[in-house]
């Protein structure tokens, strides 16, 4: 039988009034635990707070972060004036000349607004600018340094918004601040209550974690406090029924049940599961798919060896600015669902529930990485440091491509890449997420950092994945990534030497090696994710591209099978499509290195039959076991993988005449000779 909603909204009122900015959430937690007193009560040791009922049945988890954006103090002028820093999203379009509240080390209050150049001082260009947080300031109305500091106020103070709860003109739409996510604290406080009158045949935990808005920091410990067998993050979402907004969520409507955001893919047999309760009991709900934000449950669901985890939200409209509005009947739909949810949950249901996912897979979780070449050692490495406590496979792959864009001795990748014809440098870059076929790339692109991050960056947009040349140096531009001239003195003297030696041999040819990094990650959530970064050709034509930043030449990868990657001849490695050929292989049922061995060979053999030659392939591979697999046509082409199972290994391959590989471990000598070889000095012919 279903419980009674029974709602007291002045908790929501007092949760909402109080001050809390990320890593200031004490005076939340204490208002709960008087709250809550009859429950288990814990807390972790970064402040988050754990209230438990019951012993038996399925462990549940609700978390709901106790945080709110805000601001922290950064310096106080000699006037008087306290410049802030963002804690959390904010943006300041939205903040100047609003209240705000600055609470002390010892607690004490003040209020001041957030102010900025006086708006009749502005030209017509600054009037339509968004002012920079740097430029913004809190007025105390105060004269002087010293009076600040006579009131306690220090640099790390944290800034809230300020304003008061209550009602609209429709009493069903509330209005007030931290709504993000104190009306889901007061939700929490409301279901443990009640499972105080009417107990769950299950072991129900609420959490109230810290710092959600600067990383979800308190899910992480939390999950491995409880170790839940299920969670729940409850939280708001965006409300898209304004004229400013297209989203098809609206307030009202009931609660919302999040298929995918952009750190958590619901389970598939959890989401059915609650359609069909929500169905049963008449709960209005709203399905949302959200690409941009997350939750509480993108950390838990990866914590440990996987929780089946999603998130409840509540529609709420203006989040992340002073004053947001609810509906009533949102959360009250929400608060049946968890009550619902306590009830009716059974450890067949959860079974039930693992077997339909299509995901779920009874093993122990693995975690493994190869790249291309020896270059790739010192990313992989620190990577991989990451993947054994859990990392994710998409910062594992970004990072450690990084690295090797940074490295200017590398003369085919990012900063030191050889030019093209014209003495520029044009990089390619692509990323693959194997759990949803997300997928960025740039070609062609000029006098940007890092292009792995602006690729990663392009896999989050629903349409424009690919932007080329100036296209792509403009959406890099605008989106915040580093400007940076890719060209090196080095790279100078190789091109310089090339062109003196073309006066000999005027036949221009592609430049030996073909050294594109190109890596296969898996991580502990059973999540892959490939990614390439190139400079392409040594003096090719302006605005060639190779194989490298396109799906199933450059890379390919399907988290339920494997991923590949190839480096080489451009022109001849998309002829074969290699890197989706090795996944095809591995999913009919070869191992990586099997399938690597058959695609090089019959790639090589089919080009040499119809075109009398094969430019260089070489191929890595790791299936989502954890197995590995790497061939070449070229002796001596080098690769870096470790798993689990494999220690950071540097291979060197030996192909033989049958098209199966002899693998060699590089000594220390061969990984000396190959650094020092990169970084010797080089002068002018």
């Amino acid at each position: 039988m279903e419980m009674k909603t029974v709602i007291d909204w002045t908790i929501l009122e007092s949760l909402s009034n109080l001050q809390a900015v990320s890593g200031q959430e004490e005076v939340i937690r204490h208002y709960v635990s008087q709250q809550l007193p009859f429950c288990q009560v814990r807390a972790d040791r970064l402040g988050s707070g754990l209230y438990t009922l019951g012993k038996s049945g399925l462990s549940i988890l609700f978390s709901t972060h106790m945080d709110e954006v805000g601001h922290m103090v950064s310096r106080i002028d000699e006037h008087g004036y306290l410049f802030i820093q963002s804690v959390g999203g904010t943006w300041t379009h939205t903040l100047l000349q609003q209240l705000v509240t600055i609470v002390t080390q010892s607690g004490k209050t003040y209020q001041g607004i957030i102010a900025g150049p006086q708006i009749h001082a502005l030209s017509k260009k600054a009037k339509e600018s968004v002012l920079p947080m740097s430029q913004a300031f809190i007025d105390l109305g105060v004269e002087s340094r010293a009076e600040v500091e006579k009131l306690g106020i220090q640099v790390g103070d944290r800034v809230c918004p300020y304003a008061i709860y209550q009602p609209l003109n429709n009493p069903n739409y509330l209005l007030g601040k931290a709504f993000d996510n104190r009306v889901s604290v007061a939700l929490g406080i409301w279901l443990m209550q009640s499972l105080q009158e009417q107990s769950s045949p299950n072991q129900v935990t609420l959490a109230t974690t810290v710092q959600e808005e600067v990383g979800l920091r308190g899910a992480r410990t939390v999950a491995h406090m409880i170790e839940p067998q299920i969670a729940f993050a409850v939280d708001t979402c965006l409300a898209g029924d304004t004229p400013a907004d297209k989203n098809p969520i609206k307030l009202g409507k009931g609660v919302t049940l999040n298929a995918v955001d952009n750190m958590t893919l619901t389970n598939r047999g959890l989401l059915i599961y609650l359609e069909k309760l929500c169905q049963k009991h008449q709960i209005p709900y709203q399905i949302a798919c959200f690409m941009d934000g997350g939750t509480d449950a993108g950390n838990i669901y990866k914590s440990l060896e996987g929780i089946l985890a999603t998130t409840l939200s509540i529609p709420m409209r203006y989040m992340h600015t002073h004053q947001g509005i609810l509906h009533k009947k949102d959360v009250e739909a929400t608060l049946r669902l968890m009550k619902v949810l306590c009830q009716e949950l059974t450890p067949e249901i959860y079974e039930q529930i693992m077997t339909e996912n299509y995901r779920f897979q009874r093993r122990r979780s693995m975690w493994g990485m190869i790249a291309t070449w020896r270059m790739a050692l010192e990313g992989v490495s620190q990577a991989v440091d990451d993947l054994k406590i859990s990392g994710d496979a998409g910062d594992a792959i970004e990072q450690a491509i990084k690295q090797v864009e940074d490295f200017p001795y590398y003369k085919s990748v990012g900063y030191g890449g050889l030019p093209n014809e014209h003495m520029q440098v044009e990089l390619d870059a692509a990323y693959l997420d194997g759990d949803n076929f997300d997928f960025g790339a740039v070609c062609a692109l000029k006098d940007f950092a890092n292009p792995i991050s602006v690729a990663r960056s392009l896999s989050k947009l629903s349409v424009n994945n690919v932007l080329v040349g100036e296209g792509a140096a403009l959406y890099a531009h605008q989106a915040g990534f580093e400007r940076k001239n890719m060209l090196t003195e080095r790279a100078k003297i190789h091109y310089q030497n090339r062109l003196h030696d073309m006066k000999t041999s005027p036949q221009l040819s592609p430049y030996a090696g073909h050294d594109t990094v190109g890596m296969v990650a898996l991580d502990q959530q059973d999540h892959m994710v490939a990614g390439t970064s190139t400079s392409g050709l040594f003096m090719k034509k302006a605005g060639r591209v190779g194989d490298s930043p396109f799906i199933g030449s450059g890379l390919y990868v399907d988290s339920q099978v494997g991923g590949a990657t190839a480096t080489g001849l451009g022109e001849d490695l998309m002829k074969g499509l290699v890197s989706y050929e090795i996944v095809r292989q591995m999913k009919e049922g070869f191992s990586p290195q099997e399938a690597c061995e058959r695609v090089v060979y019959n790639v090589t053999n089919t080009l040499k039959k119809r075109r009398q030659q094969a430019g260089d392939i070489s191929v890595v591979a790791l299936n989502a076991e954890g197995k590995w697999g790497a061939a070449s046509n070229i002796e001596n082409f080098s690769f870096v993988v470790a798993t689990e199972q494999t220690p950071l290994t540097v291979y060197r391959i030996h192909p033989q005449k049958d098209g199966h590989m002899e693998l060699e471990k590089a000594d220390k000598k061969w990984l000396d000779d190959y650094l020092a070889e990169r970084m010797k000095p080089i002068e002018m012919k």
